[in-house]
């Protein structure tokens, strides 16, 4: 599970990053992008208009409940808060300052709850195989 978790976290401090320098802002106003993740490098697809690549590939699959992962953008319907507020429904809802914090918000407190995770995971003795009974 690490290798495959640090990825996951690097992807999400890009994310982050790019959220908190302004970035998705200027995309919406400069080409209408509605979506924090399909406009930036999160997205397997980034900057391939034939989206090669099914979701199902990309390390954002894992967090999308169960029920949303046939969806065309599965990595819109995972849940950002209590109130269960999806990238989908705040795009219906046309609330981009709300669907901005809302990311932030979920993007700070995945991002702690996958290093906490880690962190556990490094401390944990590992056990020795000897193949002896």
């Amino acid at each position: 599970m690490a290798p495959n978790t640090r990825e996951l976290l690097q992807m999400l401090r890009y994310e982050l990053n790019y959220l908190e320098q302004g970035g998705f802002r200027r995309d919406r106003e400069a080409v209408g992008l509605q979506s924090p993740f399909l406009g930036t490098m999160i997205c397997i697809n980034f900057g391939d208009p034939m989206r090669r690549h099914s979701c199902q590939e990309c390390s954002l699959h894992q967090l999308v409940p169960e029920e949303w992962q046939k969806e065309e953008f599965p990595c819109h319907h995972i849940p950002l808060n209590a109130s269960k507020d999806t990238i989908a429904s705040l795009i219906r809802k046309d609330d981009p300052e709300r669907l901005e914090a809302a990311m932030k918000n979920w993007l700070r407190s995945t991002i702690a709850r996958l290093e906490a995770s880690l962190e556990k995971e490094e401390k944990q003795p590992k056990t020795k195989q000897t193949g002896e009974s």
